[in-house]
């Protein structure tokens, strides 16, 4: 399997890297960025340990591996300024991700391959990506219950109760903090979710394993 990652120099892109060379479940990793020294670095970085995690080809380079690349990683992105709306973000983001994309289409698409977008605000740009790459919701989801066996809305739903349980058992953390960390909106949809696969609310579950 052939991965690119867009944003590679960055934290969050050669953190994705890193993350897929020690998983050891990919073939080839290629860094993109518009640093190009900066993903040469990183792919530096990670090929000198190599020898000591896996049989991997690990290199930097441009839009022309898209075509042959199994899943394109989007994670190029402006940061969030301190008090910046979620709107404002989007403005400055959407003319950077628009190029990103651009490029993407002239390269082309491998038929079978995957995008997956890491870049903030996640919701809106993975739209903007699915629309403008012409990406289906039937082929993500299509692809991914072929490869884990589960939709990627289950899984979600089971990856976060089980962080919720960890930190009810670990920590002293109120359930609106938890909801928080774990990427629920809104308390009660913890409270209706974490009810419907445990079959009591939270605050239940915690009193029963920390006695």
């Amino acid at each position: 399997m052939k991965v690119t990652i867009i944003g590679g120099a960055g934290l969050v892109g050669s953190c994705a890297a890193f993350a897929l060379q020690l998983g050891r479940v990919v073939r080839q990793i290629v860094l993109l960025d518009a640093n190009t020294d900066g993903a040469a670095g990183q792919a530096l970085d990670l090929w000198h340990g190599a020898s000591a995690v896996a049989d991997q080809v690990i290199l930097s380079g441009g839009y022309d591996h898209v075509p042959t690349s199994d899943l394109v990683c989007i994670t190029a992105g402006l940061r969030r300024k301190p008090d910046e709306s979620r709107l404002d973000l989007i403005n400055r983001n959407v003319e950077l991700f628009l190029n990103i994309l651009g490029e993407m289409q002239r390269a082309g698409l491998k038929q079978d391959g995957l995008v997956l977008v890491v870049s903030n605000p996640v919701d809106v740009l993975t739209y903007l990506a699915a629309q403008r790459l012409g990406l289906s919701v039937r082929h993500c989801q299509r692809a991914y219950r072929a490869e884990r066996g589960q939709s990627p809305g289950r899984f979600l739903q089971h990856f976060r109760i089980s962080k919720v349980k960890k930190l009810l058992a670990e920590t002293d953390e109120d359930l609106a903090a938890i909801a928080r960390a774990v990427g629920f909106g809104h308390l009660s949809s913890l409270r209706a979710c974490f009810r419907r696969h445990e079959g009591c609310s939270p605050a239940d579950w915690r009193r029963r394993h920390r006695g």
